[in-house]
C-alpha cells in the first residue's frame, strides 16, 4: 500500500510532495519544529519545497535529503558525502554541526544543496 501511495503521490503531484511526504513518514514532523524550505538542487536541475525539523543538525539533514533524493530520482542524483548546504540568496554555507534552529534558518529560506 506504501508503494501504491508513493507512486500515487510521484504522479499525480511531483517529486517536491513525495519528498515533503517522505518527511512525515519518516516522523520527522513534530508539532511546530520544522520549517519549510525552498531546496534547490542544480545537479538535476530540481527544486523543492521541504519540510525539515529545526532541532536535527544539518548534516542528518544533508543525508537524509542526499537519500531520498537519490531514491526519487531513481539514482540520478549521486549518493555524496561531501555536499553543503547553501544559503541561495546570500552564499553562507551552513555550518554541519549546528541545527538549523542555530544556523537561523527560517520558512521560506531558499537553500542550495551542492
Amino acid at each position: 500500500m506504501v508503494d501504491s501511495l508513493g507512486n500515487l503521490v510521484k504522479k499525480w503531484y511531483g517529486y517536491h510532495i513525495f519528498l515533503s511526504l517522505l518527511f512525515i513518514i519518516g516522523g520527522f514532523i513534530m508539532n511546530n519544529n520544522k520549517v519549510c524550505v525552498d531546496l534547490i538542487v542544480p545537479s538535476i536541475e530540481e527544486r523543492y519545497n521541504v519540510f525539515i525539523p529545526v532541532n536535527k543538525k544539518t548534516i542528518e539533514i544533508i543525508f537524509l535529503l542526499n537519500k531520498a533524493i537519490n531514491e526519487m530520482t531513481s539514482g540520478a542524483f549521486i549518493m555524496s558525502d561531501t555536499l553543503s548546504l547553501i544559503n541561495a540568496d546570500d552564499g553562507t554555507i551552513y555550518d554541519v554541526e549546528k541545527t538549523f534552529l542555530e544556523s537561523g534558518i527560517l520558512n521560506g529560506t531558499k537553500l542550495i544543496l551542492l
